[in-house]
């Protein structure tokens, strides 16, 4: 919830413990009824289009500097975790950039970075990220266009 007061966009995700065979989820599809949401973590858990054959990486780039100054401001470590990508079904349309995987987040009262660094680590573990998406996901024939765009930080 400090996050979201912060103005982070942030979302609960599906949580899956496998020792206990249980299962913690809130369901991106209710707002989003013909998406699919990708993370890094383990890609085989969901469906996923065969590729994504268009997204807004300067959009998504421009969030993910919106989130790491957001989260810099406050005193929030962001972690590459914690990046997810909403994408049509069909893999062409209008994308998303949330915050959902939170267990790495760090928000203690001093953090041993200048704000500076902060900011250099948020934005990096948020480049990296969207590096590692569009080279897992991100038809081959427009890879190499789309990391063209993204920022080396």
């Amino acid at each position: 919830e400090a996050l979201k007061a912060c103005g982070l966009p942030v979302l609960p995700t599906y949580r899956i413990n496998h020792a206990s065979n249980t299962v913690l989820m809130t369901n991106l599809r209710i707002k989003f009824p013909d998406s699919l949401s990708i993370t890094l973590k383990d890609p085989t858990l969901i469906e996923t289009p065969d590729f994504i054959t268009d997204i807004d990486i300067e959009g998504l780039i421009k969030k993910i500097f919106s989130c790491a100054e957001i989260a810099t401001r406050n005193n929030i470590r962001l972690s590459i975790d914690a990046f997810n990508v909403v994408v049509p079904k069909s893999g062409v349309g209008k994308t998303h950039l949330y915050l959902t995987d939170l267990e790495d987040v760090e928000s203690p009262p001093h953090l041993p970075y200048t704000p500076q660094e902060l900011l250099t680590k948020n934005r990096q573990d948020g480049i990296d990220f969207l590096t590692y998406f569009v080279e897992d996901y991100v038809h081959p024939s427009l890879k190499a266009e789309y990391l063209s765009k993204i920022p080396a930080e």
